[in-house]
């Protein structure tokens, strides 16, 4: 790579292609309604409940047996609104939403009963899984980690890109999902908020934060199509994301930070027709190292050297800020200004490159998006990724489509839902409108079963001691048998035996001592 110095042109547009922008924004088809939940519905439409309904049902059937009570449509749109809700109103422990006191979650406790979401939460499931062995998943787990998910996260993208064409500008970063349990692809970075997470790569619209196409990180070891073999590590997720059709020979304008950017990206985008403009790590300049400034140089502030590719046409610009900046580009720059202060405060006008200065304003869409869905994310504890992944992933479908109810309405500043939390309280509402109204009873307030039952309950109708249920070996992830114990209602220890009636975890002594079931029940039962 070779560079030659270049005066920076007058104008950075000159020389660009034109864009096309009179058909970029919403992309909603005729017909559909226009409350938030209607949008919502373009995203997780019919088949997709349908989906989640099927799968769910298949899975906690094999899993609970007799104990599962079927869910429908109507009882999975309720559970979506718990989840807007508890991302709306946060508390602490999940159950003190079902608590009658001073919490006033009243909303929850109408709509389901606390043992019915937990239920429902740990079934969620989208891929069948029934007909696999236990050594069977483990191997698909292994190879393609993400497969139980994969095909939802890729329709969702699918259906995203459908609905929405970005303006001009776009940038790619990555986004992150919060989880600290056992997986694969589970990534750890010290400087996130989250440390331990998932990594999804996202490509977003600048002008409105609109989250285009998107996709699952699979960790250093992921497969991928022989075609795309070639392809440097870094500039994978630039290279997939901008893959579909919509983006290519549209001269539209992508931004990246510097573990993205290198000169064999941007010359793959630029036979894509895509500009490419992002901040750029010494060390892949190879000989073009020597023409940056140094680290340890200390010219003055605002003084920068802009170098042109003679083969490809790719700036090089170096600008000295606080430290040296250093930014590949396919689109010419010039001369500008921008406000910095000194350490006393004082405010001074400094030479600037523009593509600095655009670069700064357009980066920021992947950012803006983050940020807005962190205002309301619901935290769920969990050990199992796969409802980490599928929330994260409705929350995305959810902020896409206020995006899009926002754009297609023209709503400005102070209108009814222009706002994600107002958008989010609404379509909470319609989501919990689906099918009968239930009338909150006093067991869907306390929190265990055996809190609920009162005296004369615990001292009446038909109470079988039973074994709690073992899931045999054969079901087993692990290989081996699972015994299941219940904590006793009595003594607060593990217990092999549950009260059939009552639900709850109890000790049996023949000999009368201790018996934690008759401290319970009574002597009329002993």
């Amino acid at each position: 790579m070779h560079f030659t110095q270049n005066v920076p042109p007058e104008s950075w547009l000159s020389g660009t292609h034109p864009f096309d922008s009179s058909d970029c924004g919403p992309k909603i088809p005729e017909g559909t309604g226009t409350t938030p939940l209607d949008i919502f519905r373009l995203f997780i439409s019919d088949a997709i409940v349908s989906g989640f309904v099927l799968e769910t049902n298949r899975y906690a059937l094999k899993k609970d047996g007799s104990q599962w009570v079927m869910m429908s449509d109507w009882e999975l749109m309720r559970f979506f609104s718990i989840i807007l809700f508890m991302g709306i109103q946060y508390m602490p422990e999940r159950e003190l939403y079902w608590q009658d006191s001073e919490f006033q979650a009243e909303f929850v406790r109408s709509k389901m009963t606390m043992q019915r979401f937990a239920s429902i939460l740990s079934n969620w499931h989208w891929q069948d899984s029934s007909s696999l062995s236990p050594q069977e998943v483990r191997d698909r787990n292994r190879d393609v980690c993400f497969w139980s998910v994969a095909s939802f996260v890729e329709e969702l993208a699918v259906v995203s890109r459908k609905l929405y064409k970005p303006h001009r500008h776009l940038d790619v970063d990555e986004q992150c999902i919060p989880f600290k349990g056992r997986h694969i692809a589970k990534q750890y970075n010290k400087d996130k908020p989250n440390k331990w997470h998932f990594k999804v790569y996202a490509l977003n619209c600048a002008h409105s934060g609109y989250m285009s196409n998107f996709y699952l990180y699979r960790g250093k070891n992921e497969h991928r199509p022989a075609e795309h073999a070639h392809v440097q590590t870094s500039n994978y997720p630039v290279y997939k994301l901008t893959l579909p059709a919509m983006y290519q020979q549209q001269w539209y304008i992508l931004y990246t930070d510097n573990y993205f950017t290198s000169v064999p990206s941007m010359s793959t985008m630029l036979e894509r027709e895509i500009y490419q403009v992002g901040t750029v790590r010494s060390n892949k300049l190879a000989d073009a190292k020597a023409l940056v400034i140094p680290k340890k140089a200390k010219p003055q502030r605002g003084f920068y050297k802009c170098f042109k590719n003679a083969t490809n046409g790719i700036y090089l610009v170096s600008w000295m800020d606080r430290k040296p900046v250093n930014i590949l580009s396919a689109i010419e720059t010039k001369t500008t200004t921008c406000v910095r202060r000194s350490h006393t405060g004082a405010a001074n006008t400094i030479p600037c490159p523009s593509v600095v200065a655009l670069y700064n304003k357009a980066m920021g869409g992947t950012d803006s998006f983050d940020q807005r869905l962190s205002y309301y994310w619901p935290h769920i504890r969990t050990v199992k990724w796969t409802v980490r992944v599928l929330i994260h992933f409705f929350y995305v479908a959810v902020l896409n489509a206020h995006i899009l109810f926002k754009e297609h309405k023209s709503l400005i500043r102070g209108h009814q839902n222009y706002t994600f939390l107002s958008f989010c309280k609404t379509l909470m509402r319609q989501c919990a409108s689906y099918g009968p109204q239930i009338v909150p009873t006093p067991r869907m307030l306390p929190f265990r079963p055996h809190r609920l039952t009162s005296e004369l309950e615990r001292s009446t109708g038909i109470h079988t001691p039973v074994h709690v249920r073992c899931l045999p070996a054969e079901e087993s992830h692990s290989g081996a048998a699972n015994y299941c114990r219940r904590i006793c209602a009595v003594c607060k220890k593990t217990s092999s035996f549950m009260c059939k009636q009552c639900q709850v975890g109890l000790h049996i002594r023949m000999d009368g001592i201790d018996n934690c079931w008759e401290q319970h029940h009574g002597p009329v039962f002993s």
